[in-house]
């Protein structure tokens, strides 16, 4: 089976490790626009253009299904998924939907906390999911300077401790018992996360929307096929820090091939 996925940058490489996992005799291509990067300060036109390049680009690699690694794709693309209801065999795994609907019937929560970019936090897609089927109070709070450092690999506890803390903050004063990865490039700072919450002395849920994404695919009934891992970016710039970061969460040293969706 061929999996896509699809990510800004490198943070969809955490979706990609929990699928592997779950479902690993399969041919994955992994696509990073690090050329557009990042996503959470454009416009929602331009995030929904992104996301229709990359479904046309995904459907000319002829991949069976494709999940969508980006909070702030997704929170866009939901209502116009239906545009690629015939590209795809399998279809498409959001990354939004699922992790709401997992949290609500799998977990006791009163009050979430989401950290997000600006445009999947604008967008309230989070909050307004919860609200459908729940009566979890939640917050969205738009972290737009997060997925820059993050990319940037800036290695500063301190300075990374006190920008995070920052975001973090009202969510404690909104007194959350759960929070979410509200983007797939959080995880990469999970320890700073982790060591800010025990720094409150608070006991809070830590979801990472990867692992309900993986659950979901590991549920379908996927034909198994020979494992392996293709690693495509749109800007040669980011080549060297994509592989980086494959080498350290795979222990590959792939060819980063360059490409273009446009």
């Amino acid at each position: 089976m061929d999996i896509g996925l699809f990510d800004s940058g490198s943070g969809g490489l955490t979706v990609l490790k929990e699928i592997v996992k779950m479902k690993p005799n399969n041919r994955f291509i992994y696509l990073a626009d690090t050329a557009n990067l990042p996503y959470g300060n454009k416009t929602r036109e331009q995030i929904l253009s992104y996301g229709d390049l990359k479904m046309q680009w995904m459907k000319s690699m002829g991949v069976d299904i494709v999940s969508i690694a980006c909070n702030t794709t997704d929170s866009v693309l939901y209502d116009q998924a239906y545009r690629y209801n015939n590209f795809f065999k399998y279809g498409i795994i959001h990354i939004i939907h699922p992790t709401v609907s997992g949290i609500v019937h799998n977990y006791k929560v009163k009050k979430i906390g989401i950290i997000a970019t600006e445009a999947t936090a604008r967008s309230k897609v989070f909050d307004n999911a919860f609200k459908q089927i729940s009566d979890i109070e939640t917050l969205s709070v738009s972290c737009p300077e997060l997925v820059p450092w993050i990319e940037s690999e800036d290695s500063d506890y301190e300075a990374g401790y006190k920008l995070i803390d920052g975001y973090i903050k009202p969510l404690i004063d909104f007194k959350i018992d759960s929070l979410i990865y509200g983007c797939s490039h959080y995880q990469f700072i999970s320890h700073l996360i982790n060591d800010i919450l025990n720094n409150y002395k608070m006991e809070i849920q830590l979801f990472d929307p990867a692992q309900f994404v993986a659950e979901a695919i590991s549920k379908m009934p996927l034909d198994d096929s020979q494992f392996s891992i293709e690693f495509y970016v749109t800007d040669i710039k980011a080549k060297s820090q994509l592989l980086s970061r494959v080498e350290k969460m795979f222990g590959l040293k792939p060819e980063i091939r360059l490409t273009t969706i446009w």
